[in-house]
């Protein structure tokens, strides 16, 4: 029985202006969290089409036969509120995600630093088919057919995830705001509030939606990232920003671009889960 509520859920933002390549919304919520603290804060998210030189500015790469879409979303939130925001009362975390088309081998790849010994598990418990650590990435099979979700925390994070389709030879890598800044706090989102340290939470996630009764596979599967929380006084504000580029056209250019940005090569990226497979 979960209800979502209607400031992230169903209440539509206002157009504050918009162009060809971007556009911005806003509206002022309430939000009510778990122990019944009300948040007031005002939301401003600008949504932006990027261009090829920013692409590869962004990025620090170089392609020419690829086709290429990257788009951006920037938000921004302020406590418009009479109460300042403490960690005793809550905190708010900004929550972005980019839910996409699966294919049944398509493998999203998280790289890392520092040695992770287990993700965080949502839902359902992780299994060998679908989750990978290594000392350098987590791979993690993102096909829709298994409902799960795993979480890299704060320490181990790089601010970059990707996904490899190799059915569609499509390469999707995101980009997010990330301080690297161990005092900061990050939310807990497991289910399950009693007992769990309510600030000791992810940065990154990945999303699987699971099979339905017939055996189908999901619609989509899910990038994910989070900003700290910060204890915003009445008037302050904080950002997030998550970037999406997706990559299509030649084998080799796509390779390029993966051991360039991640470390590790389509090959590698396709054939992660094939002992798995056996």
């Amino acid at each position: 029985n979960i209800v979502i509520q209607p400031a992230v859920s169903i209440l539509p933002f206002d157009v504050a202006s918009k162009s060809n390549t971007d556009v911005i919304f806003t509206k002022n919520l309430q939000m009510e969290n778990y122990q019944g603290f009300i948040f007031e804060l005002a939301v401003n998210r600008k949504i932006s089409l990027f261009n090829t030189d920013k692409i590869k500015a962004d990025l620090g790469i170089t392609y020419k036969n690829l086709h290429v879409v990257g788009f951006g979303a920037n938000t921004v939130i302020t406590n418009i509120g009479k109460q300042h925001w403490t960690k005793e009362t809550g905190l708010i975390s900004i929550w972005d995600l980019g839910a996409f088309v699966p294919s049944a081998k398509n493998v999203a790849v998280i790289p890392i630093k520092n040695q992770l010994e287990n993700v965080t598990s949502y839902f359902t418990p992780t299994k060998a088919s679908h989750t990978k650590i290594t000392n350098d990435v987590v791979y993690y099979r993102a096909d829709a057919n298994y409902m799960n979700k795993i979480g890299i925390p704060p320490e181990n994070t790089k601010p970059l995830m990707a996904s490899y389709d190799p059915e569609n030879g499509l390469l999707t890598v995101v980009t997010f705001q990330f301080n690297d800044d161990l005092s900061d706090i990050y939310v807990n989102s497991v289910w399950y509030p009693e007992g769990y340290d309510n600030y000791n939470g992810d940065v990154t996630n990945v999303f699987n939606a699971g099979a339905d009764e017939l055996g189908n596979s999901g619609r989509f599967y899910e990038l994910e990232s989070s900003s700290n929380a910060k204890p915003l006084k009445m008037g302050e504000s904080q950002s997030h920003f998550q970037n999406t580029y997706h990559f299509q056209g030649d084998i080799e250019e796509l390779n390029a671009i993966s051991l360039a940005l991640l470390g590790v090569s389509l090959h590698d990226i396709e054939n992660a889960f094939n002992d798995t497979d056996k």
